[in-house]
């Protein structure tokens, strides 16, 4: 006597399941992906400063691909350098420089003291404005 199985209705687990793995897979790359374009972007990655009386450029570019961010210079306030690497894990101590215009935004990243340092005071002594440094941002 043969036993019939009922019909199957809705989601059975080996569906669900391979759905997860295709899901799990992609997210996996798609992480993978992202972390090495960061790494390959701090590593050959070119921040360009155009300097003028009138505006402040800064030119993001790498692989063909580039951004740029524009601040005019009657808006430019200060300067900022605020540290943002070596503490805890972290064991690269490395320092970011903002300007602070309408908005402050960050010009450059994990660089070492005398770098932004450097640049900040030239960028302040040109806009004759204010250098300023951080404390430890949280």
């Amino acid at each position: 006597m043969a036993v019939d199985s009922p019909p199957n209705r809705g989601w059975n687990l080996e569906f669900i399941l391979n759905l997860l793995s295709i899901g799990w897979f992609f997210f996996c790359l798609w992480i993978f992906g992202i972390f090495t374009l960061w790494t390959l972007w701090f590593i050959f990655g070119i921040t360009e400063f155009r300097v003028s009386q009138d505006s402040l450029v800064v030119v993001y570019r790498f692989l063909g691909f580039s951004s740029k961010r524009q601040f005019r210079g009657h808006t430019i306030q200060s300067f900022a350098q605020s540290k943002d690497g070596g503490e805890n894990m972290d064991s690269f101590p490395s320092w970011g420089l903002f300007v602070i215009a309408n908005q402050e935004v960050e010009l450059l990243q994990r660089q070492p003291l005398e770098k932004s340092d450097w640049l900040g005071r030239v960028l302040a002594d040109f806009y004759r404005v204010q250098f300023v440094q951080r404390a430890i941002e949280r």
